[in-house]
């Protein structure tokens, strides 16, 4: 995997990290984003190894891009599991409101605590992993 280190951007083949004006840009894949939240869990999705793409250093002015609904839907499943909807009951827009409630502070408060990408995807992996988020939908009726 060719990379390339450049004053405020990271790449690779896959991902593509750029800052400017204190504000990430994200090209994951076939996905762009500015949300940091989303960023994190579609790297997650796509398995990530790089610890260069892990460790680049976010700041607080990252937090006002950040929709939780963003970050959820991939975390609990992303388009492979809410487009074919073999576990869910119910589509992502029937459903995102549910999930924003009981998780989206967490997601909030993942950000305002983390220095790096890296601290977002173990608050992620430590407080709504795909279980979690499982567990709740069972008890929602959504799975």
């Amino acid at each position: 995997m060719k990379q390339h280190k450049i004053a405020n951007s990271w790449k690779s083949n896959d991902i593509n990290i750029n800052r400017l004006n204190n504000k990430h840009f994200f090209e994951i894949g076939e996905s762009v984003t500015t949300d940091i939240a989303e960023a994190v869990a579609i790297m997650m999705r796509l398995n990530v190894i790089s610890k260069e793409a892990w460790n680049t250093k976010i700041n607080k002015d990252d937090l006002y891009n950040t929709k939780p609904e963003n970050a959820l839907y991939w975390l609990s499943g992303g388009d492979e599991e809410w487009m074919i909807e073999d576990n869910y009951t119910k589509n992502w827009h029937e459903c995102y409101l549910d999930f924003q409630e009981e998780f989206g502070l967490t997601v909030i408060e993942i950000i305002e605590k983390a220095e790096t990408l890296d601290d977002v995807r173990k608050g992620f992996i430590k407080y709504i992993n795909l279980n979690i988020l499982y567990e709740f939908a069972l008890r929602k009726g959504i799975a």
